[in-house]
Protein backbone atom coordinates (compact mmCIF):
# COMPACT_ATOMS: atom_id res chain seq x y z
CA UNK A 1 0.00 0.00 0.00
CA UNK A 2 1.33 3.43 -0.92
CA UNK A 3 2.28 5.95 1.74
CA UNK A 4 1.28 9.55 1.17
CA UNK A 5 3.13 12.56 2.58
CA UNK A 6 1.69 16.03 2.89
CA UNK A 7 4.10 18.97 2.73
CA UNK A 8 2.84 22.14 4.37
CA UNK A 9 3.64 25.29 2.36
CA UNK A 10 3.64 28.57 4.24
CA UNK A 11 3.75 32.05 2.71
CA UNK A 12 3.69 30.53 -0.82
CA UNK A 13 7.32 29.36 -0.41
CA UNK A 14 7.14 26.03 -2.24
CA UNK A 15 10.93 25.68 -2.62
CA UNK A 16 11.42 26.38 1.08
CA UNK A 17 8.84 23.73 1.96
CA UNK A 18 10.54 21.18 -0.32
CA UNK A 19 13.97 21.98 1.14
CA UNK A 20 12.51 21.45 4.61
CA UNK A 21 11.11 18.10 3.47
CA UNK A 22 14.51 17.05 2.09
CA UNK A 23 16.17 18.18 5.32
CA UNK A 24 13.74 16.03 7.32
CA UNK A 25 14.50 13.06 5.03
CA UNK A 26 18.26 13.39 5.58
CA UNK A 27 17.74 13.42 9.35
CA UNK A 28 16.23 9.92 9.19
CA UNK A 29 18.57 7.04 10.00
CA UNK A 30 17.34 5.03 6.99
CA UNK A 31 18.27 7.68 4.41
CA UNK A 32 21.93 8.55 3.93
CA UNK A 33 21.75 10.69 0.76
CA UNK A 34 19.36 12.14 -1.80
CA UNK A 35 19.97 13.02 -5.44
CA UNK A 36 18.45 16.42 -6.15
CA UNK A 37 18.68 19.15 -8.80
CA UNK A 38 20.81 21.95 -7.38
CA UNK A 39 22.00 25.33 -8.64
CA UNK A 40 25.79 25.18 -8.80
CA UNK A 41 27.54 28.16 -7.21
CA UNK A 42 30.27 28.37 -9.87
CA UNK A 43 27.95 28.08 -12.88
CA UNK A 44 24.55 29.41 -13.78
CA UNK A 45 22.96 25.99 -14.24
CA UNK A 46 21.13 23.26 -12.36
CA UNK A 47 22.79 19.85 -12.07
CA UNK A 48 21.93 16.65 -10.18
CA UNK A 49 23.81 16.61 -6.89
CA UNK A 50 24.16 13.85 -4.30
CA UNK A 51 23.53 15.53 -0.94
CA UNK A 52 24.40 13.78 2.32
CA UNK A 53 24.17 16.64 4.83
CA UNK A 54 21.04 18.73 5.55
CA UNK A 55 23.09 21.94 5.65
CA UNK A 56 24.16 21.40 2.01
CA UNK A 57 20.65 21.85 0.64
CA UNK A 58 21.11 25.52 -0.33
CA UNK A 59 20.32 25.97 -3.99
CA UNK A 60 18.25 22.78 -4.27
CA UNK A 61 15.54 23.31 -6.87
CA UNK A 62 13.44 20.23 -7.68
CA UNK A 63 11.14 22.48 -9.73
CA UNK A 64 13.88 23.52 -12.17
CA UNK A 65 12.62 23.00 -15.72
CA UNK A 66 15.56 20.95 -17.01
CA UNK A 67 19.24 20.18 -16.75
CA UNK A 68 21.64 18.71 -19.31
CA UNK A 69 22.06 15.25 -17.74
CA UNK A 70 19.90 12.16 -17.51
CA UNK A 71 19.46 11.50 -13.78
CA UNK A 72 18.41 7.88 -14.39
CA UNK A 73 21.88 7.16 -15.84
CA UNK A 74 23.53 8.77 -12.81
CA UNK A 75 21.47 6.68 -10.39
CA UNK A 76 22.29 3.57 -12.41
CA UNK A 77 26.03 4.26 -12.06
CA UNK A 78 25.74 5.10 -8.36
CA UNK A 79 23.87 1.89 -7.55
CA UNK A 80 25.87 -0.48 -9.75
CA UNK A 81 28.03 -1.63 -6.83
CA UNK A 82 27.21 -1.71 -3.10
CA UNK A 83 28.43 1.46 -1.40
CA UNK A 84 28.16 0.26 2.17
CA UNK A 85 25.81 3.10 3.04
Amino acid sequence: MAITAKIEVSEKDVLGALRGFFEDLLKLDEIKAILVPQHLPAKNMVMPTLVTEPDHLNGVDPLAPAFPMNTAKIISKLTRKPSGA
